[in-house]
């Protein structure tokens, strides 16, 4: 994100409460420009991933270049968030107040004060503690490893100012994925996840065992009851199966002794 800096703008009239409306719709704008950048990080996810898949590795330079791109995306995010929040200040004293005299400077001040306060975060605290960069992280890890993706940090270098984490912060990362449904225990099929833990099942399996009321997760030790409406199709997963899915029949037909007919 590039360097904030203070804005010098031009005498605006005050705005009053007539304005609240105005001001309303400019901040419903950035709703349209916030989907845009979300559809943006889920296209490069996809793309990123495959790529790992064909490469076998995130060790390359053309990863390197699509996790900067990545980054820029979380900037944009972080940046498009700032300015929404900004004017949300700004109508809640349209709200309480009678009139707001220089709005222009006071947006562009609250918004340069934040994005300044963004660009001085470290890495880590800027991309380690994205959900969004996260999952794009882990999409790439699974696209070529079994194993459970380290936690975020060992990914992103320490830089001065990340020695006041505290000690007991969780950091992202180091679970590993079960592509096992956890009712019928087969490689899950079609997935769907709950909305309300974080399991995720075969389809056809745990809708047969749902039926048409309620039944409580077969994952060990979750009580959360399911619903037809509580599971979601997970495409994301998905694309994860079927990835683990040619790696291990990859292992097969590389595995000594083994005959293709």
């Amino acid at each position: 994100m590039p360097e904030a800096t203070k804005l010098k703008p031009q005498a605006a009239a005050p705005l009053d409460r007539d304005s609240a409306a105005a001001v309303g719709q400019m901040i419903a704008g950035y709703g349209p420009h916030e989907d845009t950048i979300r559809q943006a990080m889920a296209s490069l996810e996809e793309a990123t991933s495959d790529l790992c898949e064909v490469e076998e590795t995130i060790d390359n330079e053309a990863f390197v270049q699509l996790d900067a791109d990545y980054r820029e995306l979380v900037d944009a995010q972080a940046e498009a968030k700032t300015r929404k929040t900004s004017l949300e200040a700004l109508l809640r004293r349209l709200e309480g107040e009678p009139t707001v005299l220089d709005p222009a400077t006071e947006y562009s001040n609250l918004t340069c004060e934040q994005l300044e306060a963004y660009s001085a975060l470290t890495t880590r605290k800027k991309y380690g503690q994205s959900q969004e960069y996260v999952s794009f992280r882990e999409s790439a890890w699974a696209a070529v490893e079994d194993s459970a993706m380290p936690p975020i940090n060992e990914f992103l270098p320490a830089e001065q100012g990340d020695e006041d984490d505290d000690d007991d912060d969780i950091q992202v990362g180091g679970t590993r994925q079960d592509y096992k449904c956890p009712y019928s225990a087969k490689l899950l099929i079609d997935p769907v996840s709950s909305t309300g833990c974080p399991h995720s099942y075969d389809r056809e399996s745990i809708l047969s065992y749902v039926g048409k009321g309620e039944k409580v997760c077969p994952a060990s030790a979750c009580n959360v009851k399911l619903s037809h409406r509580s599971l979601k199709p997970d495409p994301r997963l998905a694309k994860r199966v079927a990835a683990y899915r040619r790696r291990e029949e990859s292992r097969i037909l590389s595995a000594p002794g083994t005959m293709i007919e």
